[in-house]
């Protein structure tokens, strides 16, 4: 037996290795239990154990097989476990269930008819390019739940026919950022230089360079002047990874994104050649596709992340994808340096907040009289990164009340999109949907565009990316910056 979590062991997908490990593992999570009520693995696994009196070694392969495959990887229970290391048990349940699953696709290929859903399902950049170029065809289709057409499509990419899925976007985010946006700024340069009064466009006093590519750092549209002294400070550049999500799907989060960071002085690129960060191959235990995705990716950001440029990622599953598993699959010093450069928007803005505070608060000063009450969806990827609830931080330093829902939406990377796991993935989100209802606010916000979305599937509730709500509340318009 090896507690090995490295793909390149050979003993990482030895039936009887992994087999032996899991043994091990269920009779310690049997003694403790402290995960009892995290998820479906946990819950089956109890039950099967007890109905054996506690005896592990009688549970049969397909008990064992059906806890493995209940584990959505939502990492929580990672975040619960007293044996983790540097215990001495050296216990993390989630990475042994992707072992299992890796060793079990390898030692069992699944039917054809599984591996073309996985390969469809986790070719997010073809099927998201040629659906924002088809998107008046394609939305169509995407958005009629449980009709003929998503019967079709759940047959070919696995996708639960029942599932509420976000349209595409006519135009995606890359496109806007590299053609409107880049000129805009260029116009805004033009402006600058020919403006010897010194008077910015944006409404405020600004030097020449407080309009060229670092927004507009004049008058803050929230109200309040900021001497050109105290906004400097916050002057600086991130690279963005937009994710899938808002390249071909929203981009309005990442436009929304782009005029609150140059709102307040922070220039924002898009670097070239990066592409999905991998996050549905290794759900799918297709860890040989993951790692080519993940070393495309960390090539394409290593050299902003070598200048010390953070990297921003406005989406929960993939910032944690590209934190936690890229240096921990991949043997690259490469993939650490950009691990380390990933930052949540709201976490950045909230280092900006913390380090320069007079600085931040004259440009997002705080709201008059109160910005209301609103939800904050507590998404299972924010809390495995271990960065605390920065989002909700910054909402209610800028004068929001902010109520907390911490439950799962039973979607965790495309295990809640797979029709196989529709139902209960249902069953999951109910706590979360109660949850939500029960709050007199009708507000909601998220860092999970996946979550977001069960969201809106479960109450009728538009849930928002807290990037969002900052824009709205000072009425930053990217377009216009």
């Amino acid at each position: 037996m090896s507690v090995t979590y490295n793909p390149d062991d050979p003993l990482y997908t030895d039936v009887d290795d992994v087999s032996r490990e899991i043994g091990r593992v269920f009779d310690i999570c049997h003694g403790c239990r402290v995960c009892f009520n995290l998820c479906p693995s946990f819950t089956d696994l109890f039950n099967s154990i007890d109905a054996r009196d506690g005896r592990v070694g009688e549970l049969t392969s397909e008990e064992r097989d059906r806890v493995v495959e209940e584990c959505y990887q939502c990492k929580l229970c990672a975040l619960r476990c007293p044996y983790v290391p540097p215990h001495e048990w050296l216990l993390d349940f989630p990475k042994l269930m992707l072992r299992a699953a890796i060793q079990k696709r390898v030692s069992s290929p699944p039917p054809l008819k599984v591996r073309l859903a996985d390969s469809v399902m986790s070719r997010t950049d073809i099927s998201g390019r040629v659906a924002t170029a088809f998107s008046d065809l394609i939305n169509p289709v995407v958005e009629a739940r449980g009709g003929l057409l998503r019967k079709v499509m759940q047959g070919a990419s696995g996708i639960a026919s029942q599932r509420l899925l976000p349209p595409y976007a006519k135009r995606r985010f890359s496109t806007w950022f590299r053609r409107d946006h880049v000129m805009s700024q260029s116009v805004a340069k033009s402006a600058g230089e020919e403006n010897v009064s010194g008077e910015s466009t944006g409404g405020g006093s600004a030097r020449e360079e407080s309009v060229v590519g670092e927004g507009v750092r004049g008058e803050s549209t929230g109200g309040g002047n900021v001497r050109e002294e105290n906004v400097s400070s916050l002057a600086g550049s991130v690279a963005l990874f937009p994710t899938c999500f808002v390249e071909y799907m929203d981009p309005e989060i990442g436009k929304d994104l782009v005029g609150v960071f140059e709102h307040a002085g922070i220039s924002c690129t898009l670097p070239a050649g990066t592409q999905c960060c991998g996050a549905p191959w290794l759900h799918s235990g297709h860890i040989d596709q993951f790692r080519k995705a993940a070393t495309k990716n960390i090539g394409a950001l290593r050299d902003s992340a070598m200048n010390g440029t953070t990297i921003v990622v406005p989406q929960a599953t993939c910032a944690y994808v590209m934190r936690k598993d890229y240096p921990a699959l991949l043997d690259s010093p490469d993939a650490k340096i950009v691990a380390d450069s990933i930052r949540d928007p709201m976490e950045y803005l909230l280092g900006l907040r913390k380090n320069a505070k007079s600085a931040f608060e004259g440009i997002f000063p705080r709201l008059s009289g109160d910005g209301g009450e609103i939800i904050y969806h507590v998404s299972c990827h924010t809390q495995a990164q271990g960065i605390g609830l920065k989002a909700r931080d910054l909402l209610a330093a800028i004068g929001f009340n902010v109520k907390l829902v911490n439950k799962c939406a039973g979607i965790d990377g495309t295990w809640g999109y797979k029709s196989h796991n529709y139902a209960l993935a249902k069953k999951v989100a109910q706590p979360m949907k109660m949850a939500i209802e029960d709050a007199e606010s009708r507000e909601v916000c998220g860092d999970c565009h996946l979550a977001n979305y069960a969201i809106l599937e479960e109450t009728g509730l538009r849930s928002m990316h807290p990037i969002q709500i900052v824009a709205r509340a000072y009425d930053i318009r990217p377009n216009s910056i």
